[in-house]
């Protein structure tokens, strides 16, 4: 059991298709069933492929009495799914709306959202969205939020940049001059930490269109995999960057980025719900 929720090494073959992984996957949900009652599989059951996963396969199981989403990881070594689903677990309380139930070896059991559909490029810029990310802003995890991991992250992202072999990195490698822009990235962080005042948050740092999801006027974020401790204002300036979309088609338009006055808006939003008034970030 992890945070009170069963939890079996048993995997998900990602190679398995149709009726094979239906099967296998009621067979998760019958292991974990002894831990968890509400896990006992029913039938009829129907398994439907759920669109916009970016890092996971994601699948909606429909059983007679409940429907749940299942997530296969992907992103080998680029996540803690420990530490990750420990987060999630903690989150789905204190957000309320998502759920979890459970845990195997190479994903996860969620609730799923009935009559939530992910936002669009246009309705995620809704500054009903603020309140939302207000909230998760104020999540403390047990032990404190703790040091920024952006520089941290970044450095090794950089290595890895530089490192990498593939035909189609090594075309992007030579289009961008990494260490003109890692001293810019380093520039940066000198910057940063001289302001004694800069903001750290729990960031979900994922902040595209498809992780928060919309039904009517209820929003709900998702898939905080990439959460962890970080600057308020690198949260709000990545989620404005993902105006610009491309995550589908891996061209982004940099056209609908907002302008100074949108951003200002949200920002002064954002430091009214959270009662800094304006500057509340730096």
């Amino acid at each position: 059991m992890v945070c009170g929720h069963p939890y079996i090494l048993d995997e998900i073959d990602k190679n398995l298709k149709g009726e094979e992984l239906k099967t296998r996957i009621l067979e998760i949900f019958t292991l974990m069933s002894p831990l968890s009652p509400s896990l006992t599989p029913t039938t009829p059951s129907t398994l439907t492929p759920i669109s916009g996963g970016i890092t996971n396969a994601l699948y909606l199981l429909t059983l007679p009495t409940s429907k749940y989403l299942l997530r296969i990881f992907g992103g080998e070594g680029m996540i803690n799914r420990d530490s990750e689903t420990l987060t999630y677990s903690n989150l789905s309380t204190y957000l309320g709306g998502v759920s979890y139930h459970g845990r195997f070896g190479n994903g996860r059991i969620e609730g799923f959202l009935e009559d939530f559909k992910a936002c669009d490029l246009e309705s995620m810029r809704g500054k009903d969205v603020i309140e939302s990310v207000v909230k998760l802003h104020g999540y403390v995890p047990e032990g404190g939020v703790g040091e920024c991991e952006l520089w941290e992250q970044l450095e090794t992202w950089f290595g890895e940049a530089k490192d990498s072999k593939t035909k189609v990195n090594l075309k992007l490698i030579n289009e961008i001059d990494l260490n003109k822009l890692q001293t810019r990235v380093q520039k940066l962080k000198r910057q940063i930490q001289s302001s004694s005042s800069a903001k750290i948050v729990f960031s979900h740092n994922d902040l595209l269109s498809a992780n928060i999801m919309r039904s009517g006027s209820k929003i709900q974020l998702i898939d905080f995999e990439y959460g962890g401790a970080n600057y308020a204002a690198f949260d709000l300036a990545n989620h404005f960057n993902e105006y610009a979309g491309g995550t589908v088609d891996g061209v982004p338009d940099y056209g609908l980025l907002p302008g100074e006055g949108e951003k200002r808006e949200w920002v002064d939003e954002y430091c009214r719900l959270t009662g800094g008034g304006r500057g509340c970030l730096i």
